[in-house]
């Protein structure tokens, strides 16, 4: 899994600065600007926006009901 500085996986994972974001304890090399700091290990959404991916996916399976 690559590893990213939590600028630089907002950037390129499309993530929030609201997420709650957890990061690594040591330094480590961001694969995305190249410099040593904490790297995000893992990411947990707010309930927001967990809501809104719930809301997007229930009006996906509503349009392609018949598909299979």
């Amino acid at each position: 899994m690559a590893e990213f500085c939590k600028d630089c996986y907002i950037s390129i994972c499309g993530g929030s600065e609201k997420d709650n974001y957890r990061l690594s304890k040591e330094l480590d090399l961001c694969e995305g600007c190249g410099q040593y700091k904490r790297v995000v290990v893992s990411v947990r959404p707010t309930l927001k926006s967990f809501i809104g991916e719930w809301r997007e996916y229930l009006q996906y399976r509503k349009e392609h009901k018949g598909d299979k």
